[in-house]
């Protein structure tokens, strides 16, 4: 099966992604001779002690869009807009997070105290080390950056210039003609500021007066500091050197780090560039990242759909460390389907394009079908010699048996725009605006369609702290791995952990649905289909497959997931919950909603059938939620 769009309902709780290739590029930060990049979703370790043939040595999977990312010892932040901020080590362990009410961007530490640059949420003190909020401080526009020097606090205001406040967050001056401020470099002396109309603004640290502007070109996106050397990331442009040369990149400029006298560029789908910062000479890149459209797998080899950079073909001979191999080129890529020895592109631009897979690295182009109407090929299925193509409402059926010169056999035209489809066994899914599945008999041609309403079933069931990715995302299933594909978000790769015993494949485990079927022998439940997954048999307000998820009885209303007690214990509270044997669970607190909540304590061993934990730090005001482990 090429995209397991069934996965959107839930069935299965995921913890995390095992492996991953590398989104758009637009944070990186550096420490010694090792870079840390921001590749969509994707956190990359880059070991760069030969810079002209960096590696990548290993990768994690955050639930947001990286903005930013500060490396301090063996610690890593990753500021990651709405999902907030994310803590993990070196070792790309996920340690923890808080979850800011704005949009996390930019990141500075000072000691024990992390600064964050929260978008509408203003600037946020949070203890390095727990991620708790520990000081707060209120702006008129998105806080987009923040530097720290000594006890002095430079916070940048998208719409209203650089803030300077003391350790006590107390506002001491200000610069306010800065229109639309991206980002901001310190050299100890001056702040160098990036902003939306293409200037960089130099601002005297002590007086908080500007030195001079300097225009650098639209867009000016990121800057950093290297002795007297001022860079400037200006997107498909490059790097500009204030005063000098414009360093041209591969990608687009987004975000830059200087360590250990080389420049480190974040170079959206060009991966990461590095310069050395003193002579400006490019010494190497890091290209195995990829705009993930689709992914399709097979030979060993995952064939990312990849937009304008086509066919970006990765080895995951290791699948924790996908190997980039090739690129096969492609006007718009947005979809991939693999079937027999063929490779099936679906490209916006020149239609349904078939390769021969003989070689699986090198695939050799056979032929194109072009659509007659103006809509574009957007998606693509297949199943043995009979392909599937959407273009607009339309749905084609192509006989690829010479696949030079695919051949269209039938047409059927949707009653709502087709966004995605599959093709599994006899059955062809489309996935459409209306949230409905329209289902195929492909040994009867295209004559007996039936529109079925799934909106239900298609509600997410949020039961894992692995978040939805934040592109349009779609899912290849093969084998027991699920690839997400996020655009330019990247795409991770997911272990699915299996029902061994689902004889009718709804994702209740068949010893499950038997204590359905057993429990009232006069009842209408009398076998597995008759047992749903949405339904609520025993009333207690959890479905079917929140019960299985949870641990808890089908049958039984006071088997339920829930805190069952909160009372006062000292200066805090005991919390209590149902608990069930066998599970493990975190417990997230908040003395302020809108800051969100953070971790208290995770990995509670269950004592079934109630937990309780004491926090005797609650200051008189607490929020408490608990959460199953995966």
């Amino acid at each position: 099966m090429k995209k397991g769009l069934w996965l959107f309902i839930g069935l299965f709780s995921v913890s995390a992604a095992f492996g991953n290739i590398g989104g758009f590029c637009a944070a990186v930060d550096a420490e010694g001779t090792h870079a840390y990049v921001g590749a969509g979703q994707i956190l990359l370790a880059v070991n760069a002690s030969d810079p002209v043939a960096p590696v990548c040595t290993g990768s994690l999977y955050l639930p947001g869009l990286i903005e930013d990312i500060l490396v301090e010892g063996t610690n890593l932040y990753a500021a990651c807009g709405d999902a907030g901020v994310h803590r993990a080590n070196t070792s790309m362990e996920l340690l923890d997070t808080f979850d800011s009410p704005g949009h996390a961007y930019g990141l500075a530490l000072n000691g024990t105290a992390l600064y964050l640059a929260d978008g509408v949420g203003g600037l946020a003190v949070l203890d390095a080390a727990s991620l708790a909020v520990t000081d707060s401080y209120s702006t008129n526009g998105p806080a987009m950056d923040v530097v720290v020097d000594g006890a002095a606090v430079y916070l940048l205001d998208h719409f209203n210039g650089v803030i300077k406040l003391d350790a006590s967050l107390n506002e001491t001056a200000a610069y306010g003609m800065v229109a639309f401020g991206n980002r901001m470099a310190s050299d100890g002396t001056t702040l160098h500021v990036a902003d939306g109309e293409g200037k960089v603004s130099k601002i005297d640290m002590a007086s908080m007066t500007l030195s001079t502007n300097e225009l650098v070109g639209i867009p000016s996106v990121g800057t950093a500091v290297s002795g007297s050397d001022v860079f400037v990331a200006r997107g498909a442009s490059g790097v500009q050197v204030l005063g000098g040369a414009l360093l041209a990149t591969p990608g687009n400029a987004s975000a830059l780090a200087v360590a250990d006298g080389k420049l480190y560029v974040a170079d959206g789908f060009g991966g990461l560039s590095i310069f050395d910062a003193s002579t400006k000479t490019l010494l190497g890149s890091f290209s195995g990242v990829a705009r993930s459209r689709a992914t399709a797998i097979a030979n060993g080899l995952a064939y990312v759909a990849a937009g304008n950079q086509g066919i970006r073909i990765f080895d995951l001979s290791d699948p924790t460390d996908p190997s980039f191999l090739s690129t096969l080129v492609s006007s718009n890529a947005l979809d991939v389907a693999v079937a027999g020895g063929l490779l099936l592109v679906a490209d916006s631009f020149q239609g349904l394009a078939t390769y021969d897979l003989a070689s699986p690295a090198a695939p050799a182009y056979l032929g194109t079908y072009t659509p007659i109407s103006p809509a574009v090929v957007h998606c693509v299925g297949a199943s043995g010699s009979l392909v599937y193509i959407a273009e607009g409402y339309n749905v084609l059926k192509l006989d690829v048996s010479n696949p030079a010169s695919p051949a269209v056999v039938e047409t059927y035209t949707s009653p709502d725009y087709v966004f995605d489809l599959d093709v599994a066994g006899n059955n062809v899914v489309l996935a459409t605006g209306a949230v409905h599945s329209v289902t195929v008999d492909g040994a009867q041609g295209l004559m007996d369609w039936s529109l079925v309403d799934v909106s239900d079933p298609l509600t997410p069931v949020a039961v894992t702290n692995f978040g939805p990715l934040v592109r349009a995302m779609q899912l290849t299933l093969s084998g027991d791995t699920i690839y997400a594909s996020a655009d330019d978000g990247g795409t991770a790769f997911v272990q699915m952990p299996g029902i061994t015993n689902d004889s009718d494949e709804d994702g209740l485990d068949d010893a499950f649905e038997q204590t359905i079927i057993d429990f009232d022998a006069g009842d209408e439940f009398v076998d597995f289909d008759s047992v749903d997954p949405d339904d609520d048999f025993d009333g207690d307000g959890l479905s079917n497959l929140h019960e299985q998820l949870a641990g808890t009885s089908p049958v039984d209303p006071q088997s339920v997931f829930a805190i069952s007690a909160l009372e006062g214990e000292g200066s805090g509270f005991a919390v209590s919950w149902h608990s069930v044997a066998g599970r493990t669970y975190t417990i997230h607190k908040s003395t302020n909603l809108v800051e969100g909540f953070s971790v208290l304590r995770s990995g509670i061993s269950a004592t079934a059938p109630v937990n309780t934990h004491v926090d005797l730090e609650a200051g008189g005001c607490a929020m408490y939620m608990i959460t199953l482990d995966p």
